[in-house]
């Protein structure tokens, strides 16, 4: 007697078998670990939280500039000399002075004046050029509002599946890169990173042709007067700093970008914000950005100033 299969127990099979073959591959896929694909898993968390990760009003610090920024300030350093504080690192790629960046801190920066308010800019003459202020690395996240920020169990196993690289896991012909750059992403925004072996003459070459058709504008730098006074006038201490680099990157730069750094001060202290000289020894893994422990130094300097510079301290 033939046994009869319903058509029912036939599609359970079905999704069964299917279920089967979709864990097979899944299996195969993650098998070996894919640095690509982490890597930019990790960097968009980062990043997504950073730009949609902090309630409006929660900050009492927050610092902006580009990537010498991000790489180079600790916010830890301002929350363990001002106890019960947050501090955000808010600085981008490329990223310039300008009012969406302006408007994103007024957002995020506490109006309870009974604690301390402060914001950090930090000035590299990039920072202030006209192709910086299409902010191209904050509105590529900006724009992907409504994704999340945080991983899950899901998200970190299954990858994407990739059937050139299942056919080389299975052949044993799958090499995994290796980089020389090592990274820690911190919550609070500071991208902690350091290479294996420096080489301060690297970023030179990216910076020759960087002000070509693109020197410092004397109207950005007027906006950042401007910002400074309406947030001195609010009674929040505006601090700026000139990020410590190589003396081969700032001899580049002084010659190419057209920023004059004593006419910046005087104007920006005129404004009333506090400049800041980070003085020697420092240190570049890449001829541009600080490594981790010179990150910690400046960090420390830039905190103990602030502490100094609220309503009440004495020296």
């Amino acid at each position: 007697m033939a046994l009869s299969i319903s058509s029912s127990e036939r599609s359970v099979f079905v999704y069964a078998l299917a279920a089967l073959v979709f864990m097979g591959l899944a299996l195969v896929n993650n098998s070996k670990p894919d640095t690509s694909y982490e890597f930019q898993r990790k960097d968009d968390r980062f990043w997504l939280r950073k730009v949609f990760g902090h309630a409006p009003g929660t900050q009492n610090i927050i610092m902006i500039g580009d990537s010498r920024l991000y790489r180079g300030l600790s916010p830890a350093a301002f929350e363990a000399a001002l106890p019960g504080t947050k501090a955000l690192n808010y600085g981008f790629s490329s990223g310039g002075h300008n009012p969406v960046i302006f408007a994103d801190v007024d957002r995020m920066l506490t109006t309870d004046r009974g604690k301390p308010r402060a914001v950090i800019l930090a000035i590299t003459p990039h920072s202030l050029t006209p192709r910086t202020q299409a902010n191209e690395h904050y509105l590529s996240y900006r724009r992907r509002h409504g994704e999340s920020a945080e991983a899950t169990p899901f998200s970190d196993y299954f990858r994407p599946l990739d059937s050139k690289r299942m056919r080389k896991i299975i052949t044993g012909n799958l090499n995994i890169p290796t980089s020389d750059e090592i990274s820690e992403y911190h919550d609070d925004g500071w991208l902690q990173t350091d290479w294996v072996k420096h080489d301060p003459a690297y970023a030179l070459s990216s910076y020759q042709e960087l002000f070509t058709n693109n020197t410092v504008s004397q109207s950005i730098i007027d906006d950042v007067y401007r910002q400074t006074k309406i947030w001195r006038n609010q009674g929040i201490i505006v601090i700026g700093y000139r990020p410590p680099t190589t003396s081969s990157m700032l001899a580049l730069e002084t010659a190419k970008s057209g920023f004059d750094e004593s006419a910046f001060r005087a104007g920006f202290t005129k404004a009333g914000g506090l400049w800041v000289e980070p003085g020697p020894g420092y240190k570049s893994y890449d001829g541009s950005h600080l490594t981790p422990e010179s990150a910690k130094k400046l960090s420390d300097l830039l905190a103990k100033t602030l502490v100094r510079a609220l309503p009440g301290h004495t020296n």
